[in-house]
């Protein structure tokens, strides 16, 4: 179990290891997504989906349809797909297009649109593959499922946890997901029923009790989550628009208040581990707490990041938690100190050297 409240923040990185698409892929797959068809009788959309989330934007409340309403739309998908490929990522591009409302609106369908998609194709994605994966122990689990870091976390979490304890299985943890995907959610429902026998439906009021929070939305709730309810992968027929909206922008994010929610688990936790985090300016500033943090260890990946540019993640986190790493190349102007143990690896390589400190008080408690 673990040892102390834990946070999880989490990246794109933490979706890659269940074979989701990021970066260019990720920009590529939304381009695909909004492509227009000029062979098509009806609709200039390729993706009926998309079509008909563009048509309720067009038609609005209104009985009649708007033709310069939707030639805006098809130009926004147009110009959409040719900016993307020089924007860092789409969720920057989208803040960098805030006073434009149909960029916003198309953006968020198209993003809509491919997380599903990615939910989908990946490991944990095709309800039958899911039946056979997940069955039985951890010895009829395929490797590509073992490797990841998400059966780690289970194993975190139900250490030392008894069927009779699931009431107090989140009272440790939660979780800030940068990404608007439900694979979390997901494999914790499908793993954890499976581990104490128990129905999917019989573990949503467990479920209910996992404090995890998007600061830039999900493709719709899970069935323990209540409103607009989307399966894990599911097209979103009728309701892509509504799965869109509930997508937020950095700005709109930040005047949603759940910025304060976030900001507050980052304050009160004692451990805070990032896997797959950019440490993108925004995101750092969207976590940096309003006052000292308590926090006495930092867990967090680098991969990909050059080893020059690792000494700046180590400065990001002593300003995200308003306190000094313990002897830091850099020291930030703050109060406190913390232990910062880095890993270069993936995030199913942070859980693995990190088993015992994640389990274990600190030396000095």
């Amino acid at each position: 179990m673990l040892s102390r409240k834990t946070v999880f923040v989490l990246g794109a990185g933490a979706s890659a290891e269940l074979k989701l698409p990021v970066g260019e892929t990720l920009k590529s797959w939304i381009a695909d997504a909004l492509a227009l068809d000029a062979g098509r009788r009806i609709g200039a959309f390729s993706d009926e989906h998309v079509e008909t989330a563009v048509l309720s934007y067009v038609y609005e409340e209104e009985r009649n349809m708007q033709p310069q309403v939707y030639r805006e739309y098809e130009q926004a998908a147009t110009v959409i797909s040719k900016a993307l490929p020089f924007a860092l990522s789409i969720d920057q591009y989208l803040d960098s297009q805030r006073a434009n409302p149909v960029i916003v609106n198309l953006g968020k369908i198209g993003i809509a649109s491919s997380i599903l998609k990615a939910e989908r194709q990946s490991i944990i994605g095709n309800p039958l593959r899911q039946a056979v994966r997940l069955q039985g122990g951890e010895s009829r689990l395929p490797a590509e499922v073992r490797q990841t870091w998400h059966l780690k976390l289970v194993q975190l979490l139900t250490a030392g946890k008894a069927k009779e304890d699931l009431d107090s299985l989140f009272n440790d943890v939660a979780f800030i997901v940068f990404n608007y995907d439900r694979c979390l959610e997901h494999y914790l429902t499908l793993a954890l029923s499976r581990y104490y026998g128990t129905e999917a439906n019989a573990m949503s009021q467990v479920l209910s009790r996992l404090e995890i929070v998007h600061p830039y939305g999900q493709v719709g709730n899970m069935p323990w989550q209540g409103g607009t309810t989307v399966p894990f992968g599911g097209e979103a027929e009728g309701q892509l628009r509504n799965v869109a909206r509930s997508l937020l922008t950095f700005t709109e994010s930040a005047q949603s208040g759940v910025t304060e929610q976030v900001k507050s688990l980052i304050e009160t936790a004692e451990t805070v581990v990032f896997m797959g985090f950019g440490y993108l300016p925004q995101n750092v500033e969207l976590l940096t707490a309003r006052f000292q943090s308590n926090a006495k260890r930092v867990f967090y990946t680098t991969y990909g990041v050059s080893r020059s540019d690792s000494e700046l993640v180590e400065i990001d986190l002593q300003r995200i938690l308003q306190k000094e790493a313990a002897n830091p190349a850099l020291a930030f102007n703050g109060y406190g100190s913390f232990e910062a143990f880095e890993d270069a690896g993936r995030c199913s390589d942070l859980m693995n050297n990190n088993w015992m400190r994640l389990t274990r008080e600190p030396l000095d408690s």
